[in-house]
């Protein structure tokens, strides 16, 4: 009994606090001077999130990789995907950008383990287009985010698609 009294006294003393996440936002992210956009929300709870600029559309670049790998564990999670299973380079998986895998030899194998964490440690843009493929391509990854809530969000153009991008398309 005691100790359900305190956990419940610390989760009520952790609550989300609209008021210091605007205070803090607004006192880092605010004082940037481009456009900018700031999402907070309590895992587990509903409509308790704070959000400057609404959906006011702004490009994700790679933040957009999150979404990518939270979508790629769940289907680690569901079985479809095996973090042990073999990928083999190919010169069109790479792209420019950030990340060491654009000049990699090809022909190096990786497991999907390993392309998923230069992803993500490295910003890897030629291991965001794997793994963006692997998902099924920008629109299966836009479903699979607004399956999360996020509505907003969408993926309309693959990394460094610059033809994508002049014709309209973004991130």
């Amino acid at each position: 009994e005691e100790s359900s009294s305190t956990s419940t006294e610390q989760s009520s003393q952790s609550a989300f606090n609209k008021q210091e996440i605007e205070e803090l936002v607004n006192s880092t992210v605010g004082k940037l001077p481009n456009k900018t956009s700031v999402f907070v929300s309590m895992i587990g709870e509903k409509n308790n999130d704070y959000e400057n600029n609404g959906s006011t559309p702004i490009r994700s670049a790679s933040i957009i990789k999150l979404f990518l790998m939270e979508a790629f564990y769940r289907e680690v999670h569901e079985g479809t995907i095996l973090l042990d299973e073999s990928f083999i380079l190919k010169d069109t998986d790479k792209v420019g950008g950030t990340g060491v895998l654009q000049n990699y030899a090809e022909g190096t194998e990786l497991t999907y383990q390993e392309i998923v964490k230069k992803m993500i440690v490295d910003s890897d843009n030629t291991a965001g287009a794997i793994i963006m493929n692997i998902l099924g391509g920008p629109e299966n990854i836009t479903k699979l985010i607004h399956d999360q809530g996020f509505n907003d969000t969408r993926v309309e153009r693959k990394f460094v698609d610059t033809a994508a991008l002049a014709a309209g398309k973004d991130n």
